[in-house]
Parts: structure tokens; C-alpha cells; sequence
């Protein structure tokens, strides 16, 4: 289950990248010509303090799920780093090279990490191809909330993982 989140709520982008639409709230293109604005300057390295959240997407995982290697290619700013962060059971994730002739690494992401993509890693092939069971942080269970006003949770996380990720959409 996927969720958008954030004031760009339709963000996606098809491969077409000819429809123009503005973002009712910011009245910035959220479709574009496939051109870039006037002033953005792709060769100038992205600053920290340029980057700017506008959007997020939810990930909900249960034990057997997986997401597929792909590529983000929805955002209009890909300079931007996405910024994700991960909750409750851990997982594997493999990232590759810009195809998906480039053999990928594997990563051992735990509850609580963060990952940040930037640069060449923006445009590279990247997945979940699993979860790992039983693998819940004990201050995640029902056990670590002794009024148990926590458990309505623990029963969804004890075999779910959610990740969320922040991205800037716009130049």
C-alpha cells in the first residue's frame, strides 16, 4: 500500500512528461515540458540548504512483500536528495547502477534508519525484495507499553514495516 502525503499530493509524472498542471497551493508546474526552469542551473551541486520537502510517500509492508527494483523518475527535481526513513520490522535493500545490468548491493536496513539517496544513487535502480520476519525492536511490541495505549499499534507493526520518504518535487 502506497500513500502520498505532504502538499503536493499527485506528484507521479508519467513518461510522457508533456501534460502541463500547477499545484493549486504553490502554483508551480507538477507536469511539465520536460524543460528545465528558467535559472536552474542541473551542473551546480545540490546544497542542503536548498532542499526544500514537498512531498511524501508512505510504504506499508507486511512480512511477505516486496517492491520491485526501479527507478524514481517522478519528480520534476532530480537534484534533490530523497530522504527515508524506515519503522518496525527490518528489510534488505538492493541498490544498483543507472540499468539493471549492474549487479546491486545489499543493505541490512533496521527500524529507525534513515537513508538518504542524492547524486548518481537518485537515478538508480533500487528495491525491497524482502522483509525479514521477527525482526520487530522489543520497544516496538506490545511488552514496552505497560498501560497498553500502544497496542493498538504493536498488533499492526508486529508484522508490517512502514517506510517514509521525503522529497522535494519542484526546482
Amino acid at each position: 500500500v502506497i500513500l502520498n502525503v505532504g502538499h503536493v499530493l499527485d506528484f507521479f509524472i508519467d513518461e510522457r512528461n508533456d501534460v502541463k498542471e500547477v499545484c493549486k497551493i504553490t502554483g508551480l508546474p507538477v507536469r511539465g515540458s520536460g524543460e528545465n526552469p528558467p535559472n536552474f542551473d542541473a551542473s551546480r551541486p545540490f546544497s542542503p540548504s536548498d532542499f526544500r520537502p514537498e512531498a511524501g510517500v508512505v510504504n506499508y509492508y507486511h512480512s511477505k512483500d516486496s517492491l520491485t527494483g526501479h527507478v524514481d523518475r517522478s519528480e520534476l527535481n532530480m537534484n534533490a536528495p530523497l530522504v527515508s526513513f524506515s519503522f518496525g520490522h527490518c528489510c534488505v535493500f538492493l541498490i544498483g547502477g543507472s540499468s539493471r545490468d549492474e549487479a546491486p548491493v545489499a543493505f541490512y536496513i533496521r527500524s529507525g534508519d534513515i537513508i538518504i539517496l542524492s547524486g548518481p544513487a537518485r537515478r538508480a535502480y533500487h528495491g525491497v525484495p524482502r522483509i525479514i520476519e521477527n525482526s520487530l525492536p522489543t520497544y516496538l511490541g506490545p511488552e514496552s507499553d505497560p498501560d497498553h495505549s500502544w497496542n493498538i499499534y504493536a498488533d499492526y507493526i508486529k508484522e508490517a514495516r512502514i517506510n517514509i520518504n521525503v522529497r522535494q518535487v519542484f526546482y
